[in-house]
């Protein structure tokens, strides 16, 4: 009766059949020691035969208490302060002994974390700027030490996470490059690389090159628009697509529109009124190069520092637009970036059912004074259209020198305001809690680059205002025309709850005990 009155029962079972087991690893422990000693012909310093045979020995010593245990050898108590201190020997003698250890004399610091650590020139001009503005950085060539952002506070992209999100590794996933529409939402503003990306400008050089990327959108903006699509597959396609204009659309979900005001949906602009437009393909010069080469460190290369689509001649584009009912007239909206004062030229065709047309865009080059990284538009009329499906194509030649951005077609031309809805600017930015002072010309929504997630709540002006996932992973609140205050805070609902059993679960014992007393 060793351990109590099931000694032939469901316990003395499980401890016979849990000592057959152990013998049964021993032995499997020892069979692969033995194979990798002949097969392999791996020293047996190797670690994994010297980890092997640990296991081996541990797992023999605890079988022998068991069987010790079961003829009544040893009692209950005795097996189990033996195995603690079983357990004990084994963490004392394994956790981190394989680990070198770089020790620093008393009061001084460790030179291999300083030499690790230590700031780049790089580093430091990135932090002097961000006295100045609020962005990220992406370390594409790796020129930093890995979770660089939490050593040196600088924001980045990118980092190490045991929490990090499914939905922020898909958005991810559009586009890892410096010139993608994923990096520009994620206000990715300046990276770090040893390669050069067509069009960006190099603004540091003193050691690691820093770059600066122009499409990058500011930590909060004012989305001039928004779109509808029902599923996130297609939301993806569409940010990924030269359809998408960073900053200035916002794309919603259909069943985010329950949790607007209709007043507001009203008054916003819907960039998808009145047209179906999708995209059938598009391509970049670097993407037909990488299909050339068979040279995998260069495929790697053209993947992730390829310039932004409509950057690089021999960039295309193709899409699909139908009116949902005949239109007196139609448009062409290009976004670019002149690179010159000269005029570009885009040339343009047009498909349909009575038949093609082509013409040329004109895009007027970089007026005097303006600085460079704000984009332009271009308009060009389509026409009158009949309901139908129509196919537009596009390709930048050397005729245009413009680094092209985003292309819309609309059924209608877009009022003078819609191109300059208002500013927002980041008053307070803390962990939980982010302020904005937002100023605007009509109702639109305010975005913030920052991960939508559940627990965020959002203020206009003191009084609680919808908060609704945009850009796939994205914060959007909707606000009306005029001058606001926006707060963004964050209080998980869960956490709430199991504060409040918590507590409660303390509070009641005290509460029983005090009553019982006052009782007495």
């Amino acid at each position: 009766q060793s351990y109590g009155a099931a000694h032939q029962g469901v316990l003395g079972v499980f401890v016979r059949r849990a000592g057959w087991g152990m013998a049964w690893l021993v032995l499997c422990c020892w069979v692969l020691v033995v194979a990798a000693r002949t097969l392999k012909e791996l020293p047996m310093a190797h670690p994994y035969l010297t980890a092997a045979a640990d296991l081996s020995i541990y797992l023999a010593i605890l079988g022998a208490l068991l069987f010790a245990l079961q003829v009544g050898k040893i009692g209950a108590s005795v097996f189990g302060v033996l195995v603690v201190g079983l357990t004990l020997l084994d963490l004392a003698s394994h956790v981190s002994v394989r680990i070198p250890r770089v020790a620093a004399a008393p009061g001084q610091k460790s030179p291999a974390v300083e030499k690790v650590w230590a700031m780049p020139r790089a580093a430091h001009y990135l932090r002097s700027l961000r006295q100045k503005e609020v962005f990220r950085v992406s370390d594409y060539s790796e020129a930093f030490p890995p979770n660089f952002g939490d050593g040196w506070r600088i924001e980045e992209t990118m980092g190490s996470s045991a929490t990090a999100l499914v939905r922020y590794f898909a958005f991810r996933g559009i586009g890892w490059g410096p010139g993608s529409n994923a990096s520009a939402l994620l206000n990715a503003r300046y990276f770090v690389s040893r390669t050069p990306v067509p069009g960006m400008p190099k603004v540091f050089e003193d050691g690691d090159a820093v770059y600066r990327n122009p499409r990058a959108v500011p930590r909060a903006f004012v989305a001039e628009r928004y779109r509808v699509m029902a599923g996130e597959e297609e939301i993806l396609d569409w940010i990924r697509s030269p359809l998408f204009a960073p900053g200035e659309t916002v794309i919603l979900k259909e069943e985010d529109l329950n949790a607007l005001p209709a007043a507001f949906l009203r008054e916003a602009s819907r960039e998808s009124a009145g047209m179906r437009v999708r995209p059938l393909g598009y391509t970049t010069a670097a993407e037909r190069e990488r299909e050339k080469t068979n040279d995998t460190e260069l495929q790697n290369l053209l993947t992730v520092f390829q310039a932004p689509w409509g950057w690089s001649n021999g960039d295309d584009l193709e899409l699909s637009f139908a009116p949902e009912s005949p239109l007196p007239e139609c448009y062409l909206i290009v976004t670019y970036y002149p690179s010159a004062s000269g005029v570009s030229r885009l040339q343009i065709r047009v498909d349909g059912a009575s038949g093609s047309t082509t013409f040329s865009v004109e895009l007027p080059g970089l007026e005097s004074g303006l600085p460079p990284d704000l984009p332009a538009r271009a308009v060009a009329k389509l026409g009158p259209l009949v309901a139908g499906e129509f196919r537009l194509r596009l390709a930048k030649t050397e005729a245009c020198s413009a680094y092209l951005d985003s292309v819309r077609v609309t059924a209608a031309l877009p009022p003078a305001e819609e191109q300059n809805p208002g500013t927002v600017a980041v008053t307070s930015f803390a962990p939980n809690r982010i302020k904005l002072a937002a100023s605007l010309t009509r109702p639109a929504f305010v975005v913030l680059s920052e991960v939508y997630y559940p627990g965020w709540e959002a203020t206009v002006d003191g009084r609680p205002a919808p908060l609704v996932n945009g850009d796939y992973i994205l914060r959007a609140v909707p606000v009306s025309a005029g001058r606001h205050e926006v707060v963004l805070r964050f209080r998980s609902r869960p956490f709430q709850l199991g504060l409040t059993i918590s507590l409660t679960t303390l509070a009641t014992p005290a509460l029983v005990f005090l009553y019982r007393r006052r009782k007495r």
